[in-house]
């Protein structure tokens, strides 16, 4: 285990522990990352109803899950398309 150090900004620093081959600002911009990939899972979650899965074993599970997360990414590669166009 290794302890990264970040300075944010005066009096705030960034402590992260990790196992990983990785640099103190690599770990940070991970860490920058991660509230993302929460909102990521938030919208499959909910705006794609996968809270509700109907699967009755492991395997249809599989693939209700993998299409929820096709059609998630549809969806935002959509939005993003249509954002780009609106300005």
């Amino acid at each position: 285990m290794k302890l990264h150090e970040v300075v944010i900004s005066k009096g705030l620093t960034l402590l992260l522990v990790s196992d990983l081959q990785a640099s103190a600002k690599e770990m940070a911009d991970a860490y920058k990352r991660r509230v993302d990939v929460e909102i990521d899972i938030r919208n499959v979650k909910v705006v794609m109803d996968a809270e509700q899965m109907r699967a009755r074993n492991v395997a249809m599970f599989h693939k209700e899950l993998l299409l929820s997360m096709v059609a998630y990414n549809l969806v935002t590669q959509f939005r993003r398309q249509a954002a780009e166009l609106a300005k």
